[in-house]
């Protein structure tokens, strides 16, 4: 069964991952665009079952999606309640 990435919309879009990727390079680090990176290609490779690519684009679809304010200020806090300022 060949996978669509795309069949996930509207969770996860092809086009906006590129776009939000290039948007956040400097705000997400290397290391988390690597790891999206990583994910990506992982994904496009046939080998992958298909259960692997459905988890992998729900992961993507979560970096995609805007996270409201409290739940950025909540992960702020717990941030610096473990490796302080």
């Amino acid at each position: 069964m060949e996978f669509n990435p795309n069949e996930l919309e509207p969770q996860f879009n092809e086009q906006q991952f590129w776009r939000k990727l290039r948007a956040n390079l400097r705000r997400a680090g290397k290391e988390v665009i690597r790891h999206c990176l990583c994910l990506h290609y992982a994904a496009q490779k046939p080998e992958t079952p298909l259960w692997a690519k459905t988890v992998v684009y729900g992961a993507l679809a979560y970096f995609l999606i805007p996270l409201d304010a409290e739940v950025e200020r909540q992960a702020d806090r717990k941030l610096r309640e473990w490796f302080g300022d």
